[in-house]
C-alpha cells in the first residue's frame, strides 16, 4: 500500500513540474510574440519617419537641367542609348539634327524600316521612339562593308532579328558551297582596293529548321573550310543565340576532306558542338547532289547488283526502242 502511495505521490509531482513547464513555455512564447510585434510597430515607424523626411527634402531642391540629365542617363541607360535620352530632353517638338547614334540605333533602325518603312516613319511622326533620319540610314548603309571571312555586320542584324525567338525557332542548319565566277578585276570604291581576279568563292549560310529563314554569314574567294574555321564559325553563331545542328554540303573533294578532318565516318555521321561536347551535329551531304552522282555514276559505269548482274544504260535503250509505238512506253530518250 505503501509503494502504491508512493507511486501516486511521484506522478502528481511529475505532472505538477509538467504544467508548470508547460505554463512556462507558453508565457514565454507570448513575451516573444509581444516583442516581435512591437518590434514591427517600430520598423514600420522609422521607415515611414525616413519616407516622410524624405519627401521634406526632395520638396525643397531644384535640380539643375546637368542633374536632370544625369538621373535620366542613370535610370534609363538600360533601356534606351545616350542620343535616345537626349531627345527625350529636348523641349521642341521634332527629334531631327540628333547626332551619335550608336551601331545598335542604326541596327535596330534598319530593321524597323526593312520590316516595314510606314511603321517606321509613323513612329517617327507619333514621337514614339527617337530613331534616325531616313537620309541618315542611307549614309550608314553606304558605309556598310563586307570583307572576307565572317560577316560580323550580317550577324549582328540577324542577332537583332532572332532575339524574341523561342529556343525551338532558334534551331538551325549549316549549307555551303562553292559558287564558280567571272574571272574578272573589280575596284571598290569604299575601300579603295582592287578585288579579283577569282574564279570561284566558297560560301557559308545558315538556315532555320524550324523558322523559315536563310542568311549568308561567311564567304571566302577560292578557299575551302577547314575543321577550325566551321567550328569557329559555330562558336560565333552560338554567340549570338543559334543552335547548329546539322551542317549540308556536296560531296566535293574538299567537303570530303573536311568531313575527315572532323573525323566524321559512316559508322559516325557527326561530331561534337565545340560549346556542348554532348550535342552532336550531324554531317549530311546534299540530296539533289547525291542523285545527281547516282546517275552520272549509273551512265559511266552502271549499277552492279548483290547478284554479281550489271545494270547498264544500254539495257535501258533497248527497252525504250523496244516499246517505241507502243501503247507503253519506257520514257523519253
Amino acid at each position: 500500500m505503501s509503494l502504491f502511495f508512493q507511486a501516486h505521490q511521484e506522478r502528481n509531482k511529475a505532472l505538477g513540474e509538467a504544467a508548470y513547464w508547460k505554463k512556462k513555455y507558453e508565457r514565454e512564447v507570448l513575451a516573444k510574440q509581444k516583442v516581435q510585434r512591437k518590434a514591427k510597430l517600430l520598423r514600420r515607424s522609422v521607415a515611414s519617419s525616413k519616407a516622410r523626411e524624405a519627401r521634406r527634402k526632395a520638396a525643397g531642391i531644384k535640380l539643375s537641367r546637368k542633374q536632370v540629365k544625369q538621373v535620366l542617363l542613370t535610370e534609363l541607360s538600360p533601356f534606351f542609348s545616350e542620343p535616345q535620352i537626349m531627345a527625350f530632353l529636348r523641349k521642341k517638338k521634332s527629334w531631327t539634327k540628333i547626332h551619335g547614334w550608336t551601331s545598335s540605333d542604326m541596327s535596330m533602325a534598319l530593321s524597323i524600316h526593312f520590316l516595314s518603312p510606314r511603321t517606321y516613319r509613323h513612329i517617327q511622326r507619333k514621337r514614339i521612339l527617337p530613331l534616325p533620319g531616313v537620309s541618315t540610314l542611307k549614309k550608314y548603309i553606304q558605309d556598310f562593308q563586307i570583307h572576307e571571312g565572317y560577316l560580323d555586320n550580317v550577324a549582328h542584324f540577324l542577332s537583332l532579328k532572332i532575339k524574341d525567338w523561342s529556343k525551338e525557332e532558334k534551331i538551325v542548319g549549316i549549307c555551303f558551297d562553292e559558287v564558280h565566277l567571272k574571272k574578272t578585276i573589280e575596284y571598290d570604291n569604299a575601300t579603295d582596293a582592287v578585288i579579283g581576279p577569282h574564279s570561284s568563292a566558297n560560301i557559308l549560310m545558315v538556315k532555320g529548321l524550324v523558322k523559315n529563314f536563310r542568311m549568308p554569314v561567311w564567304f571566302k574567294f577560292g578557299y575551302g573550310l577547314t575543321p577550325e574555321v566551321l567550328l569557329d564559325i559555330i562558336l560565333k553563331l552560338n554567340g549570338i543565340g543559334l543552335n547548329v545542328v546539322v551542317v549540308t554540303c556536296d560531296m566535293g573533294p574538299s567537303n570530303r576532306g573536311l568531313a575527315k578532318g572532323l573525323k566524321v565516318t559512316k559508322e559516325q555521321p557527326f561530331f561534337y558542338h565545340p560549346e556542348r561536347p554532348d550535342q552532336p551535329i550531324f554531317y549530311v551531304y546534299d540530296v539533289p547532289h547525291l542523285l545527281k552522282l547516282c546517275r552520272k555514276h549509273f551512265l559511266e559505269s552502271g549499277f552492279k547488283l548483290r547478284s554479281g548482274s550489271t545494270i547498264t544504260k544500254q539495257m535501258l535503250l533497248k527497252i525504250h526502242s523496244a516499246t517505241k509505238g507502243k501503247d507503253i512506253v519506257a520514257g523519253k530518250q
